[in-house]
């Protein structure tokens, strides 16, 4: 598997400044929710729009692909729940920029499976050439059921974080646990699945570690385990020692029962 860069442009200058250095692919952003969007970038949902659709066309001119990221596509700190068909207007408005890849942010990590499964749904029923992706925080535990249940809904594309490092967006009270869906666990759901990412399990918890060593943070749940094989092959070497043990030694002690 080869690694694709592509680069988050905020803006146009942003995006001229990428195709600069050719970068193949620009990730343009926006929020759902206009009192975030206008907290975020001062721009209101329908400037950043228009901001999307020059983006898109300066990408064709110069043979990039362009997507579109939107965040607060389910949950707004602020409006709450967002308007199914306010976001699907939104969709509707960037495939007609050409756009064909678009990626549905839980930005502060407060969808639940069944809201993540319809939205999904919703866009591949009306555009079924859409490439439908996931961007998705973790404060309410659900990620990874949101992320499973937005690919049997159709989406293609997970975004992760190696260790589940960064946070979420910025919100109008403190909370912590809002960081990324980790990337060793992401990878580790699907290829328990039967789902092939073509990325390498014992790889990525490896770099997981040593970014939680280098940072003192972070950590997805297969960091601090590994895969299912690598937990095994401890246990059964444990168990080898206290099977080895002389009697009375401690090593053959049993673990306690949970």
């Amino acid at each position: 598997m080869r690694a694709r860069l592509r680069a988050l442009v905020p803006n146009y200058k942003g995006a001229e400044r990428a195709l600069a250095v050719k970068v193949p692919k620009l990730a343009s952003l926006i929020a759902a929710s206009e009192t975030y969007q206008r907290l975020n970038s001062n721009m209101s949902v329908d400037d950043n729009v228009r901001e999307i659709e020059r983006i898109a066309e300066l990408g064709a001119r110069q043979g990039a692909v362009v997507t579109v990221g939107i965040a607060t596509s389910f949950v707004c700190p602020y409006e709450g729940l967002i308007p199914e068909d306010h976001l699907m207007s939104l969709v509707e408005r960037f495939v007609g920029f050409g756009i064909t890849e678009i990626s549905l942010a839980d930005s502060i990590g407060l969808a639940w499976p069944t809201l993540v499964a319809e939205r999904c749904r919703v866009i591949l029923d009306r555009w079924p050439d859409v490439t439908v992706g996931l961007h998705l925080h973790t404060l309410a535990g659900l990620a990874l059921a949101n992320a499973f249940a937005g690919y049997q809904a159709g989406a293609k594309s997970f975004d992760g974080s190696v260790g589940g490092i960064g946070g979420g967006i910025a919100m109008p009270i403190h909370t912590t646990g809002m960081g990324n869906v980790a990337t060793e666990d992401l990878v580790y759901m699907f290829e328990s699945c039967g789902i092939e990412t073509g990325i390498d399990q014992d790889a990525i918890a490896s770099v997981g570690r040593k970014t939680q060593e280098m940072i003192g943070t972070g950590g997805g749940h297969v960091t601090s385990f590994g895969t299912m094989e690598g937990f095994l092959t401890q246990s059964r070497r444990q168990l080898a020692r206290v099977a080895a043990a002389p009697p009375g030694d401690s090593g053959r002690r049993q673990p306690s029962p949970r």
